[in-house]
């Protein structure tokens, strides 16, 4: 599994680490995470 940094830019020809492609996953997931916590929390307070 290829993953793109958010610049959409291919970081090589599949040979690097899998650290690093474990560490750009676990940043989107993260990030991901926390986006939605923050809507859910935004949601909550409108109503």
């Amino acid at each position: 599994m290829k993953v793109k940094p958010s610049g959409g830019v291919d970081t090589g020809g599949g040979d690097e680490p899998d650290n690093t492609g474990l560490a750009i996953g676990g940043a989107a997931v993260a990030g991901a995470a926390t986006a939605a916590g923050a809507v859910l929390l935004l949601r909550r307070r409108t109503r």
